[in-house]
């Protein structure tokens, strides 16, 4: 079975420094109170500080707010923030999260991500220390058997080879966001008003002239969910 981590990816056993810039892990979730409950402990629990999860909690009506006040007792790192108002999309919602963050980096995910290790956070912090503006993430599905998902697990694949490629050649023009961080105010001088959705990939573009954006492809920073399987 051919294996999506395993693409431009190095496996080297050394770990990345445990700290360094502090980092706000921005998740934004709608009724993914399942999701929460058995992905959300992975991110709470990384080898690396400082860093906060700010988890948007975007008007859900099942059982998120109780799992997230759970959670709120059990991690210090955890913060859970409510919008004002409930807007369509996740825009709205990703704008108060990455607001509401102390630290000048933001780190992006979703609820149904799982980092494919406990050094996520470190890896794809290290290139700020080098002086990066963006760090673009690698995001694989796992493979599953039905037809629909191994298109989505093509297609996902294809997606990543673009964006790779053109990143490696100096090139940068999108980036996932399942597995994306940027600093703060470049967010915050180029958020895109006006729109619901796709907010990640246009502000890559706008910053590929004059900002540092690289590429961490090492197979412990990849951030793992499944494909649709119908």
């Amino acid at each position: 079975m051919f294996e999506f981590a395993g693409v431009f990816s190095s496996r080297s056993e050394t770990k990345p420094p445990r700290s360094g810039p502090g980092v706000s892990v921005v998740v934004c979730a709608k009724n993914e109170a399942e999701n929460l409950q058995t992905f959300l402990p992975s991110i709470l629990t990384q080898e690396y500080h400082p860093f906060e999860v700010i988890v948007v909690d975007d008007w859900s009506n099942d059982n998120t707010p109780y799992i997230l006040e759970h959670f709120e007792t059990e991690y210090k790192e955890l913060r859970v923030h409510r919008p004002d108002k409930d807007v369509p999309g996740k825009k709205y919602a990703l704008t108060c999260g990455i607001s509401a963050a102390k630290y000048e980096h933001i780190l992006l995910t979703d609820a149904d991500c799982l980092p494919s290790s406990d050094y996520w956070i470190a890896y794809m912090m290290q290139p700020f220390i080098k002086a990066a503006d963006v760090v673009l993430g690698v995001a694989p599905f796992t493979f599953r058997e039905t037809l629909v998902s191994r298109f989505a697990f093509l297609d996902n694949l294809l997606v990543f080879l673009l964006y790779a490629s053109a990143t490696l050649r100096g090139y940068p023009y999108m980036g996932i966001g399942r597995n994306l961080a940027y600093r703060k105010d470049l967010y915050e001088d180029r958020s895109q008003d006006g729109i619901i959705g796709g907010d990640d990939d246009l502000l890559i573009s706008s910053l590929q002239n004059n900002t540092t954006i690289v590429l961490q492809n090492h197979a412990y920073a990849h951030m793992v969910s499944d494909p649709p399987i119908s």
